[in-house]
């Protein structure tokens, strides 16, 4: 009895091993995830289960490096932010990471210097002091800021000049006292101060 279950134990021993060997072959021939998954379920001991985890492994490294490829092809033929940005948050740690976030500095960067160039084209084209401070309020650090303050403070100056003469011919047509002493108070050191007390004087 004891030599007849011998030989059925070696018997199911063989049997399990070419069972494992067939199913082994079957997902070497396959040569999937699953395949090998599928074996490692049906062998959980078998001879092969290492080298099974370790083909998983590299097939599902191929399959991230091709999905990083891709994604980041993708990215490329877009060339925006925004594409960018997307294929960093699927990969974040990918192959592209330091190549996408350099290329989203350099696409925000130019994006913003278009957009002070735009603002600055507007501005210039308005020719107002509100529409030059609007550009500075924006951009205050930008290419065209110190060109900006300077055309606000000749407007300002031509504004305050045009007042000037406005005023005094509006003093020399009424030729009184009170039109002399108003335009001295609100121009004190206005073109005509000199003449208009002079007037005042002789008045």
């Amino acid at each position: 009895v004891g030599d007849a279950q011998q030989r059925i134990a070696t018997l199911n021993e063989q049997a399990r091993k070419q069972a494992d060997e067939r199913s082994w072959a079957d997902a070497e021939r396959a040569g999937t995830v699953a395949a090998f998954n599928s074996y490692i379920q049906t062998f959980g001991a078998g001879a092969h289960v290492a080298e099974a985890r370790q083909r998983i492994a590299a097939l599902n490294e191929q399959a991230r490096k091709q999905a990083d490829e891709k994604a980041w092809a993708d990215a490329v033929r877009a060339n925006t932010s925004a594409a960018f940005n997307g294929y960093l948050q699927g990969f974040n740690a990918g192959a592209h990471a330091a190549e996408a976030r350099q290329r989203v500095a350099a696409l925000d960067e130019q994006a913003r210097k278009d957009a002070e160039e735009k603002a600055w084209a507007d501005a210039s084209a308005a020719g107002t002091a509100a529409a030059l401070n609007a550009y500075i309020e924006q951009f205050g650090s930008g290419a065209h800021a110190a060109e900006a303050r300077q055309r606000v403070a000749a407007l300002q100056e031509q504004t305050r000049k045009d007042a000037d003469e406005k005023a005094w011919n509006e003093a020399v047509g009424a030729n009184t006292s009170t039109a002399f002493n108003t335009y001295i108070q609100n121009f004190g050191t206005g073109a005509h101060v000199a003449d208009a007390r002079r007037r005042l004087a002789a008045l």
